[in-house]
Formats: C-alpha cells, structure tokens, sequence
C-alpha cells in the first residue's frame, strides 16, 4: 500500500493523566435507561418543510420501538435539558453559523444488541444568507464522508463564516446511562469534557475548526468490509476498511475545508459499558480509529490510525495531520502501562 495510506506528516499522540469521572457500573436493568419517547412535555417531531417546529423533540427510528432521536435547541431560562448553547470566542455564534445536536439512542433496552446506547452527534455548518438550514435532516456517521446537506444549504467548509483561527464551543444537555466510553471531536486544538449528575449529561466541545481533507464519494468505502483480496478493494480508495484497518489510498483531496464536529458514545450494556471512560480523541484526521493496545512479543504498544489522502485538493500542498487523545487512568491500568512519562514514551 502507497505511503498516502497515512498523513503525510508525523501524527502526534498525546497522553492526558488528569483523573476525569469513570463510567458507572453495569447498567444490568434495561428499565433504568431514558426513554426518549416518555420525557415530560418533549413531544414527537413535527415538520414545515426541512423543519422542525418546536425544540426538543424526538423522532422514532423506523421498524423498531427501541429506538429514538432526540432532537436538541438552544438552551433558554425554560429549556434547560435536551438542549445546547453554541459560542465563538466566548460570543454568540454568528448567524450564518448553524449547529444541529442530535442525540440517537439506540437499542437502549435490548441487551442482545452489545452496542446499544445513547450517541451525541454536534455538527457544525454555515449558511448563507437567504439559505435554508435543513434540521429535519440527520447528521453524516462516524464512517461516512464529511459532506454538505443534502435537504438544506448547510455547508460543512465553514471558512465562509470568518471563524478560521476562533474557538468554538458548544455545551449540549441530554440524559444518557454514563459517561461517553468513545468520543471524539474533529478540530485543532480540541477539548471535550464530560459531567453527569444522576442520567444528566453536560457535554462541552470545543476547538477551533480544522482544515479537513476529504475523498470523492467514488472514492470512498461504504462500510468496513473482510475481502478476500482487500488492496485490490482498497486501490484509489479511502475510508474505515474494517475493524483493524483505516486506508486512504488517495494522493489528493477533492475538497479541504475548515469543519468543527464531534460525536459521543455511551453504551448501555456490558461488555462495552465495562471500559473505564472517557476516552476522547481531538483530530483533523478524515478517518481514523480510537487508540488501541498492540503487543508484539512481549512489546506493548499504544497505537493510533489515521487516515486521508496525501494532499490537499491543490495537488501540491502536503496534508498535515494532528491528533491527541485523553486515557483515562482506568484505561492505562487495564493495559498494565505505567503512568509515568518514560513508559508512556516507551509504548508510543
């Protein structure tokens, strides 16, 4: 495989020590979760057009009863949960700056579903003046392509909005089971954080947004996949191959615009809700996953993978990647690495 499997810069791993809430213990009763359909005086979804009318409020996932999407406004004095407030160097966000936070819970109460839980999704867009913001519309997942509405005129590349170089931050307010296991936010200079009282979450993300480096849709993978031949699948290709591999095998970018978005995971069942959390990531990686132990012999590793194609969409200029990670103290216990600063490097 071409070099340009991997950025084309030293990607940087950082190792955060200060103690952050773990996650609870094992949610064993199903009936202890939220439902999102039986919150008091949050309603179903209604719509005008690509709109929602009244924040929040929730959506029900076709051809199951376990499985909802809350829908989040602007927090006010009257809504103080399911809710978010946006900033831009600590000012209210410009108006051409949209945000949609959408939180999904899904199979909160079927425990042979090993990854069900509640996922916050914070994603950022501009739009033109005179342009229509589409909230009916969901978010793109962790594995798909950064990419414009498709219902709206939200944009993804948010440097229309004078933003480059400012922090954006976001503070989103929602019931979950416990604090994220996996989260991630895709800016320079990310921080996530994380407080739970009782099932109430404040998630605050923020950053300043980063130039991102995105494949054609041609050019993407579907979906992880276990092929036979995968570098004949993975030839001009860029994406989450599988479980093991993310792959960019794509010298240069179609576009590579300033985005800000971010997703959090907690899972409602065990195994999965068991890892000590959080562990988040910040990164302008297009592709990329969580930090892992390897062991080779009697070597341990932590190992990050990322990927993007080569260059930016110029052709020419070389794509920088960053990318730094929080391990909870429970993680770097579970993978017997001491917290000291030699054996961090050591693992690296």
């Amino acid at each position: 495989m071409k070099k340009s499997t991997f950025f084309g810069a030293v990607v940087l791993l950082l190792a955060a020590f200060v103690s952050q809430p773990g996650s609870p213990a094992s949610v064993s009763a199903a009936d202890t979760a939220p439902y999102y359909n039986q919150q008091p005086g949050i309603a179903a979804c209604t719509y005008t057009g690509g709109r929602i009318d009244t924040f929040p409020c929730y959506t029900k996932e076709t051809q199951t009863t376990d499985s909802f999407s809350m829908r989040l406004g602007a927090c006010t004095t009257v809504i103080t949960n399911f809710c978010y407030t946006a900033t831009v160097d600590n000012q209210p966000a410009p108006s051409e700056l949209k945000f949609m936070v959408t939180i999904g819970a899904y199979k909160t109460h079927t425990s042979s579903v090993s990854f069900g839980g509640y996922e916050a999704f914070v994603n950022a867009y501009y739009v033109a003046e005179g342009d229509t913001f589409s909230t009916r519309q969901l978010p793109f997942g962790s594995s798909d392509r950064p990419r414009d509405q498709t219902e709206g005129d939200g944009k993804v590349d948010l440097a229309p909005a004078n933003i480059d170089g400012k922090v954006i931050k976001v503070v989103a307010k929602y019931k979950t089971v416990g604090v994220p296991q996996y989260s991630v936010v895709v800016a320079d200079e990310g921080l996530m954080d994380f407080e739970l009282a009782d099932q109430d979450m404040t998630l605050t993300v923020e950053g300043k947004a980063a130039r991102v480096a995105v494949d054609s849709a041609g050019q993407h993978i579907a979906g992880p996949t276990d092929s036979a031949d995968p570098a004949a699948d993975w030839a001009d290709k860029c994406g989450v191959a599988s479980m093991r591999f993310v792959v960019c095998n794509v010298d240069r970018a179609t576009t590579d615009g300033l985005m800000f978005y971010a997703r959090a995971k907690s899972f409602t069942f065990p195994p999965a809700n068991e890892v000590p959390g959080p562990i988040w990531v910040s990164t302008n990686a297009t592709y990329f996953h969580f930090p892992s132990l390897e062991v080779d012999k009697d070597l341990k590793f932590i190992s990050v993978k990322t990927a993007a194609p080569h260059f930016l969409s110029d052709g020419t200029t070389l794509n920088t990647g960053n990318f730094s990670a929080f391990l909870p103290n429970g993680v770097l216990k579970e993978w017997k690495i001491e917290k000291t600063e030699a054996a961090l490097k050591a693992a690296l």
